[in-house]
């Protein structure tokens, strides 16, 4: 007597896709400081701590840092009060 018993499988939960492309963004990101050759420490340190609070406009971050004098709590303060200028992009 053959008895064939079927394996719990619970359903397995839909994939963001918002959260999928958020990944790639990250990737492409993290590319992105890789392929700039900083070396810097501190700079890639902030670059990846804007980059984990959402700020995920590579150009925009670094420039701000750069033009900051790598001053983290000034970059994100202009990020929030939209100081950027176009010349960052």
């Amino acid at each position: 007597m053959n008895v064939e018993v079927e394996e719990n499988q619970e359903p397995q939960p839909e994939e963001n896709p918002r959260a999928k492309e958020d990944e790639m963004v990250k990737e492409f990101y993290l590319k992105e400081i890789e392929e700039m050759g900083i070396t810097d420490q501190r700079l890639i340190e902030n670059l990846k701590y804007m980059m984990d609070l959402g700020y995920l406009n590579f150009k925009v971050n670094y420039n701000l840092l750069t033009r900051n004098k790598n001053d983290l709590v000034v970059a994100i303060n202009k990020l929030c009060n939209n100081i950027v200028s176009d010349s960052m992009f």
